[in-house]
């Protein structure tokens, strides 16, 4: 089994969950949905079995009969989750998030009415969210980076080659989070330089390509640096040895967890929030070091088509996105009219 058939299976048996207990239609609309991405299908069901749940405990309202569905009680729910209760008390919820949830009810809705079990859509007289989140996207710089896996190196813990070697592969392969636990070993070839074309220590590596399966099950060919393979080779060695102790055979994942099994992408992200720092008071996530990856490629090269393929995009518009401006390219626009403006008079 794969890592991506995994974590299908994963995700499958949260739905599963989700829905159970839950009436005929909301299995039927589960089983409808086109959506290549389960966690897509996924997403949309959470926001779905939120509405049913939130109706039904708080407004009393029978869900056994989609008849009951109206826009007093849609408009109920949806002004209940304008507002979440965090750590610093009750804060508003993203722009972004109550188009998310309106999106995925209008979707359900729409199902319905196409199944004759309601008659008319009751987001129909209730207007998408507008505007925009005025969010500070953070990044790593270079010298973020150096300090990140300068901490990692010197730190004791069990894990430390395995956090080394996914910090390396977030920065140098700009790879997903969910596509990084779904690696397999059969995903890594590395290049040696033995004789023997075998690998006797890390030094006989001398790079590495994987192939990473990404969203909607494309799949990329990523090739590392020697230093990159090297640490990477070292947490296989560790991992080896970690799997024979527990007893563990046939192990396919590259990254495991304390148990011997697949580290999932909830864990990946909880062991990046103990490892990254905060930058400008917003914590560094795997989506952020893949930012980095974007910001750093496009720094470096100030190739947007470029940075597009090498992060898989389908659009530049999309990579312009994690590119986070450092503010060079306005100064070098101010410098180039200024020559023009103020410089030596051209003759002619």
């Amino acid at each position: 089994m794969t890592g991506r058939d995994d974590y299908q299976m994963a995700v499958e048996n949260t739905i599963s969950k989700r829905i159970e207990g839950k009436p005929a239609y909301v299995r039927s609309y589960y089983l409808s949905m086109q959506y290549p991405s389960m966690r897509t299908k996924s997403e949309y069901l959470k926001h779905v079995v939120n509405y049913l749940n939130y109706i039904s405990s708080e407004l009393d309202v029978d869900i056994s009969d989609p008849h009951n569905f109206n826009t007093n009680n849609v408009a109920e729910f949806l002004h209940s989750i304008q507002y979440k209760i965090t750590t610093e008390g009750k804060v508003p919820t993203s722009v972004a998030y109550r188009k998310l949830v309106w999106t995925c009810l209008n979707n359900f809705f729409s199902y319905l009415v196409s199944t004759h079990e309601i008659e008319s859509n009751p987001l129909q007289s209730i207007k998408r969210p507008t505007g925009h989140d005025n969010v500070k996207r953070v990044s790593l710089n270079k010298v973020g980076i150096r300090n990140v896996l300068e901490d990692i190196s010197e730190y004791d813990g069990e894990f430390k080659t395995r956090d080394l070697a996914m910090v390396i592969l977030f920065l140098q392969t700009g790879i997903r989070v969910t596509a990084l636990s779904e690696l397999d070993i059969e995903n890594i070839r590395f290049q040696v330089v033995s004789s023997d074309g075998q690998i006797h220590s890390a030094t006989d590596v001398v790079g590495a390509s994987i192939i990473v399966v990404d969203k909607r099950n494309k799949e990329f060919e990523k090739v590392i640096s020697d230093t990159a393979a090297r640490y990477l080779y070292l947490w296989l060695v560790d991992r080896d040895i970690m799997l024979a102790k527990m007893g563990i055979q046939n192990q396919t994942a590259v990254f495991i967890n304390k148990d011997g099994q697949r580290i999932s992408p909830h864990g990946i992200e909880k062991t990046m929030t103990k490892l990254m720092p905060q930058v400008d008071g917003k914590q560094i996530t795997p989506h952020a070091l893949r930012r980095t990856y974007g910001t750093m490629l496009y720094q470096q090269t100030k190739d947007i088509y470029y940075v597009q393929r090498a992060m898989g995009h389908s659009s530049p518009a999309t990579t312009q996105m994690y590119i986070i401006d450092d503010g060079e390219d306005k100064h070098k626009a101010a410098d180039i009219m200024d020559k023009i403006c103020f410089g030596t008079r051209v003759q002619g």
